[in-house]
């Protein structure tokens, strides 16, 4: 009985890790059809902040770096090592902000008022593990 007690915590150990590892997961946002940036999520330490501002008929789409509630539409994410994720939103139902976070690219984050799309790609070869389900 200690003997599978031990088998279970150290293969539970082992998917932890295994988990854990870098995937090569990068953020890309798009905006109006256009890709404006690409993050390393596993190269970031600390919660980064950035602004997206959607085009207008005047001007093109663009990020601003931390939290800036412009005047006209913007869309704030945080990008963290665990995941990405829109904290604030002017859309009108907030729908993109209420998605919560995403760390892979199962199901993209989006902003169609704003036109933005966020998603995760990921190097990972898509083996089969015991977090496939």
């Amino acid at each position: 009985m200690t003997a599978i007690l031990v088998f279970i915590a150290v293969l539970s150990l082992l998917m932890i890790i295994r988990r854990e590892g870098g995937k090569g997961r990068t953020v890309r946002i798009i905006s109006g059809g256009k890709e404006l940036a690409v993050y390393d999520m596993d190269s970031v330490s600390d919660d980064m902040y950035i602004t997206v501002i959607p085009a207008t008929a005047s001007s093109d789409a663009y990020i601003i770096e931390g939290i800036s509630c412009h005047e006209g539409h913007y869309n704030v994410i945080r990008i963290s090592h665990d995941g990405v994720c829109v904290t604030d939103s002017d859309c009108p139902h907030r729908l993109c902000t209420l998605r919560g976070a995403a760390d892979s690219n199962d199901i993209p984050i989006a902003c169609l008022p704003n036109k933005l799309i966020i998603t995760i790609d990921s190097t990972d070869n898509g083996e089969t593990d015991a977090w496939t389900y």
